[in-house]
């Protein structure tokens, strides 16, 4: 990294004889475009929207759903293959977006990324180098193994395994959707075990998850935000702290 940082303020510094600049000039340019970061636009009132998205109960109408304009996909990117399980999961959750549809075609073959980033903020999954952004909550997951909870009463916590990026054919029109892969904390009985007058001060399995289904498949625009997990043993149980942390989008 320093060498490339020292290669380029020379670069800035050099000045070219003016008889060779017609050949070195689209050179030098190339080299330098290469080196700055391209930060994306960012549409804040679209941001707004998705923050909205994460919130209250699912608003099926909106087009915010499969719309990826404002996320980033980090590498390193494959071609994954959705299995039977996968397939018919997915499928249910298409249908709670498009419930009155008559053709919902699903590829078996996805785009698959290991991290992902919205306004600033940054999402990994368990293959990712960003081990402390994969933990994350939201409200998606319902109270029985593997539904998805469409009024929206509970915040889960979950580990993303991967991210998810495909396009849909519903009704013979094109879809594009992204979903976290997330394994979701199975609940532990004495679930505000610490402070109950704290919501967030919960307690979950550390090592048990729910049956995997379709919960499994969340949209990105769900994420409400992530947390630190702390481990311990309460009762002779290995159980999970979960501590929320602030969002740090940026506008």
């Amino acid at each position: 990294m320093m060498r490339k940082f020292a290669r380029d303020q020379d670069l800035d510094d050099l000045e070219f004889p003016c008889e060779y600049s017609d050949q070195l000039q689209p050179l030098i340019s190339k080299v330098r475009g290469s080196t700055k970061t391209q930060v994306p636009s960012i549409d804040c009132k679209k941001i707004l929207s998705l923050l909205k998205l994460s919130e209250g109960n699912i608003d099926i109408a909106n087009e915010i759903w499969y719309s990826v304009d404002c996320f980033s996909f980090g590498p390193p990117h494959v071609i994954g293959c959705l299995d039977d399980d996968d397939l018919r999961y997915l499928t249910d959750v298409y249908r709670l977006f498009f419930p009155d549809a008559l053709d919902i075609t699903i590829p078996c073959l996805y785009d698959q990324y290991v991290s992902l980033e919205c306004a600033g903020e940054r999402f990994g999954s368990r293959f990712s180098r960003l081990n402390r952004c994969l933990f994350v909550l939201a409200k998606w997951a319902g109270p029985f193994d593997g539904e998805v909870d469409m009024q929206l009463t509970d915040i889960r916590p979950g580990v993303v395994m991967h991210f998810v990026k495909q396009s849909v054919s519903v009704d013979g029109k094109w879809y594009v959707f992204s979903f976290a892969r997330v394994d979701w904390y199975h609940r532990y009985p004495d679930r505000f075990l610490c402070r109950p007058e704290e919501p967030f001060a919960e307690v979950w399995c550390a090592n048990q998850f729910d049956t995997f289904g379709a919960a499994s498949f969340m949209p990105v625009q769900r994420i409400l935000g992530k947390f630190v997990p702390g481990y311990d043993r309460v009762n002779d149980e290995n159980v999970m702290f979960v501590m929320p942390l602030g969002e740090k989008f940026k506008m």
